[in-house]
């Protein structure tokens, strides 16, 4: 758990997370377009409220926090209007293998297809302790419930993930 005392600026403490809230952006489902606003967003309230953080919690704890309350507040607003044409999410460029680079898009495409249905606490206990490595303690902290609680949770998903899975490979579509 990330317990340290407070940064010595905000600009510290978003050296140090920037990358983490905009990768839990991209897993609660925010387009590829729409990943530097929706970070601004965020980092627009760490700012506003860094002030009053008390030291609850951790840091990446507080952040996870601010970052599904964004997704949410975007998820709602795209249901309001129709969603833009989005670029492709691999674009040719000097870098890493295509091929393995589609294999990962291909991947965390089949996350979202699982976590798409689920409520939005079993989408938080899947990104956060799952994909965003978050522990137990952390978790149960962000959902206000038992650490016993998230473990039993987080074993019934992993299950349904397995079993999704499966019939996905079945049905040819995974």
């Amino acid at each position: 758990m990330d317990a340290s005392p407070a940064p010595a600026s905000f600009e510290l403490l978003y050296e140090q997370y920037y990358n983490y809230t905009s990768r839990t952006l991209r897993h609660f489902g925010v387009p590829l377009t729409d990943i530097e606003d929706a970070a601004q967003e965020v980092w627009f309230a760490v700012h506003r409220q860094l002030a009053q953080f008390a030291g609850r919690s951790s840091y990446r704890t507080w952040l996870f926090g601010i970052v599904v309350n964004v997704a949410r507040n975007r998820r709602r607003a795209s249901r309001r209007r129709p969603p833009p044409a989005e670029l492709p999410e691999v674009l040719v460029a000097d870098g890493p293998d295509p091929e393995l680079t589609q294999l990962g898009t291909d991947a965390l495409m089949q996350v979202r297809r699982f976590l798409e249905p689920l409520d939005e606490e079993r989408q938080v206990l899947f990104v956060a302790h799952l994909l965003d490595d978050l522990d137990a303690g952390e978790v149960a902290e962000l959902l206000g419930i038992a650490v016993e609680t998230v473990y039993q949770r987080v074993r019934v998903l992993r299950r349904s993930f397995r079993r999704w899975f499966d019939e996905q490979q079945r049905e040819g579509l995974a």
